[in-house]
């Protein structure tokens, strides 16, 4: 898909694995395609458009979205690079409801749905997590701290980026990392996140 002239007519060209809503399973080209719909409905690739109405709007400015390798088309699935700050910036969009200093940058409503976890993977395919659970290009991740049940907000992207939100205990963490193509290191910042930070936290707030 990255090679191709129009990675939109790619995705559209390959032959079903199987019939709709049967099984689950992440593909990247599915980013792809909904970075073309926006494009559609809106008239602006993905890059112009989110910078637009997203990275101005939260003053995030040191960005740079790729475009895939044999097109100009932006590259929707691994070509966007960030700061960790900004990072940080896009999870306490979410964690504030889409509210970012008094402004509604996105809906209350589409930041609810977004993160409602609409698919359950217990079948053995996630292999960071074991069981979690799946809304709108966000992953749920079900976990205890503290004796209490809480559901996690992750963002996960390859090498080790992740944005991690726990509405629970007020909680937003950034981690950003190389280790790409590399699945036994995958569950790394997720551990980082347990081991060290929470005990960290908790224990402060003794």
């Amino acid at each position: 898909m990255d090679s191709a002239s129009d990675p939109v007519a790619y995705m559209l060209s390959l032959p079903m694995a199987g019939k709709p809503g049967k099984k689950f399973e992440y593909n990247g080209g599915a980013t792809q395609l909904l970075a073309a719909i926006i494009q559609k409905a809106t008239g602006q690739p993905i890059d112009e458009f989110a910078r637009q109405y997203l990275f101005s709007p939260l003053g995030m400015i040191h960005f740079k979205w790729e475009t895939t390798t044999g097109s100009n088309m932006p590259d929707a699935f691994s070509g966007l690079h960030m700061t960790s700050r900004d990072l940080l910036r896009f999870g306490l969009l979410y964690m504030h409801d889409g509210n970012w200093k008094g402004r509604q940058i996105i809906s209350k409503e589409w930041i609810q749905q977004s993160t409602t976890p609409f698919i359950i993977v217990d079948d053995g395919s996630d292999i960071q997590y074991g069981k979690s659970f799946y809304g709108f290009q966000w992953w749920q991740l079900p976990d205890t701290i503290s004796n209490k049940p809480i559901l996690i907000s992750v963002c996960i992207g390859n090498g080790g980026q992740r944005i991690f939100i726990d509405k629970e205990n007020q909680l937003v963490v950034v981690f950003t990392g190389g280790n790409y193509r590399r699945p036994d290191l995958y569950l790394n910042p997720y551990k980082m996140l347990n081991e060290f930070i929470y005990p960290a936290i908790l224990t402060s707030k003794k």
